[in-house]
């Protein structure tokens, strides 16, 4: 289970059932199982056409359940009941629908983006700017994530920035990129991208859990609960980004203080006095 939530019983035996069926489904079709990022679409695909009523949460990658998924263990021995409202066929359909051509004809990258989302929608914009600046981030061109930080906050559904973690971000990669420029060192960059993960994390969690708050409301179970499970996660990422900001800080300041005229002529006085 991601993070320990707990769901309903009844909801976690469907999601067992369904990770049984479409495991066999795609194992029959292309000879392999799925991946756990097409496992996990898969589901939330037959979810929302079906009306199966299982919970779902925003995530890192996109829609998922709650429920992990793992290869390598036998759900034939999971299930212990069946989704009687739906029917093999349709389950089938469904899977065969959205695998079978694309996964011939895509790479995976892009299979995993328009197999799931209308190329013209929001969500499908949205991950691909985001995989498109950790592309560039490891490219080390940060100049395509200035440019781009305000075009990612504005495709973000529903977040609440209550930690102001976006301007900090933002103001970040200004200062950034205006060091990396002059110095492209390595160990900067794996920083920089080491900041932009734990700031997409730090905003996949908090959607994770608005979406999991409303399924706990709708189905009577404790708050507090989620709070508990949760807290521990939001403040581990919250202090990987801040401590990569700090670290940021500390070397931007401390070139900031070395590239200053006066700071030079200092520095010049004392090499001079010393030979």
């Amino acid at each position: 289970m991601f993070f320990n939530f707990k769901i309903k019983p009844e909801h976690k035996q469907k999601i067992y059932y369904l990770f049984f069926k479409i495991e066999d489904q795609v194992y029959k079709t292309i000879g392999q199982k799925p991946t756990k990022t097409q496992m996990q679409k898969l589901i939330v695909q037959i979810n929302n056409k079906l009306n199966l009523g299982l919970p779902v949460m925003w995530y890192k990658y996109g829609q998922i359940t709650p429920v992990s998924y793992n290869p390598g263990t036998d759900y034939s021995k999971q299930v212990q009941i069946e989704i009687k409202d739906i029917s093999d066929e349709e389950i089938y359909n469904t899977i065969s629908e959205n695998i079978i051509e694309q996964s011939k004809i895509m790479s995976s990258k892009e299979f995993r983006l328009k197999q799931y989302y209308s190329s013209d929608s929001e969500i499908y914009q949205l991950y691909q700017l985001k995989d498109k600046m950790l592309e560039q981030a490891y490219n080390g061109n940060f100049d395509f994530l200035e440019e781009n930080t305000r075009n990612l906050m504005g495709l973000i559904p529903r977040f609440k920035d209550e930690d102001g973690i976006i301007n900090s971000f933002y103001d970040f990669i200004i200062y950034f990129t205006k060091m990396y420029n002059k110095n492209k060192d390595y160990k900067l960059k794996n920083l920089g991208i080491e900041t932009y993960n734990a700031f997409w994390d730090y905003i996949a969690i908090h959607n994770c859990i608005i979406d999991m708050k409303k399924y706990y409301v709708e189905n009577n179970l404790n708050l507090e609960e989620l709070s508990t499970n949760t807290i521990l996660e939001v403040n581990e990422i919250k202090e990987r980004f801040d401590d990569a900001m700090d670290r940021f800080y500390e070397q931007f300041n401390l070139m900031d203080f070395i590239d200053n005229e006066d700071t030079k002529k200092l520095l010049q006085k004392v090499i001079t006095s010393n030979n």
